[in-house]
């Protein structure tokens, strides 16, 4: 057995070399977000971080859209622990449960390996989450995006709020999609820097990223994992510290064979081939 074989609510395959493709698979509960995906999430992406055979990632979905965010039915928001104190009541339920899911989230960004979200159709609440956790986003014509959560009485709190601001850069825009609940199309996101691409349809798309996937996964694997690690880490933080911390991955990308190997296929003019990382 694969160890990405019989994943209950994800489809993982290899598309090509170093190329892992994963698909949201609940089509008939619209791709929605319960229990068990935040999981499989979890395992699928941590699983990536430490597997050499994976360059790049792919992530869209079956079904007619991408995500309809919360699957509400399946998400324990009225857990009733021991009759205790509000604060720790809180502590125990909501908090911890949300921990966990900004936790599943980050994986995609943590995992070492770039990953470029496909979206199609509508994508609602954590289906926005997710993809704001990774690398590159594109979309279809036909996309459009909400954060739902003011509609329901909550803060979005999966992480939007804090990495959609650093993504797009426009705070007037951020504000507005975030306390209204309004949709946002295709060409909004793409204007403000959600998405960098639109396709025509979905297969054009997923398409589209599976050639970008694969260019990456042709580049330096030190090279490509040390350049997500120094902007994961520049975010937010002066630029001092991030020129510092370039230079050490620098220092160390220099103790690999990739530059040479690099500089002599380019002398060669053929395409290199680098170990696995």
């Amino acid at each position: 057995m694969g160890k990405y074989d019989n994943i209950a609510t994800l489809q993982v395959e290899f598309a090509a070399e170093y190329v892992l493709h994963v698909k949201l698979n609940r089509p008939d509960s619209l791709n929605s977000f319960n229990p068990q995906m935040w999981k499989d999430i979890t395992h699928v992406f941590e699983t990536i971080a430490e597997d050499p055979d994976v360059r790049a990632v792919v992530v869209s979905a079956n079904g007619r859209i991408f995500s309809a965010g919360l699957d509400i039915k399946a998400t324990p928001f009225n857990a009733r622990p021991v009759p205790v104190d509000p604060a720790r009541a809180a502590y125990r339920g909501r908090r911890r449960y949300l921990s966990d899911i900004i936790g599943t989230l980050h994986t995609a960004t943590t995992c070492g390996k770039p990953v470029i979200a496909v979206v199609h159709g509508t994508c609602v609440g954590a289906g926005l989450e997710f993809i704001s956790a990774c690398d590159v986003r594109y979309c279809t014509k036909d996309s459009r995006f909400t954060l739902k959560e003011v509609d329901v009485g909550i803060p979005a709190d999966g992480g939007s709020l804090q990495r959609l601001p650093k993504i797009v850069g426009n705070d007037s825009f951020i504000r507005e999609i975030v306390f209204s609940a309004r949709f946002f199309s295709a060409q909004e996101a793409l204007q403000f820097g959600v998405v960098s691409k639109i396709c025509d349809t979905k297969d054009a798309a997923v398409d589209a990223a599976l050639d970008l996937a694969k260019l990456i996964a042709t580049k330096s694997p030190t090279a490509v994992s040390g350049s997500k690690e120094v902007m994961n880490f520049s975010r937010g933080r002066p630029l001092e510290d991030g020129f510092l911390y370039g230079a050490t991955w620098s220092a160390h990308a220099n103790l690999s064979a990739d530059m040479a190997i690099a500089a002599n296929a380019a002398a060669k003019k053929v395409k290199p081939t680098f170990e696995k990382l």
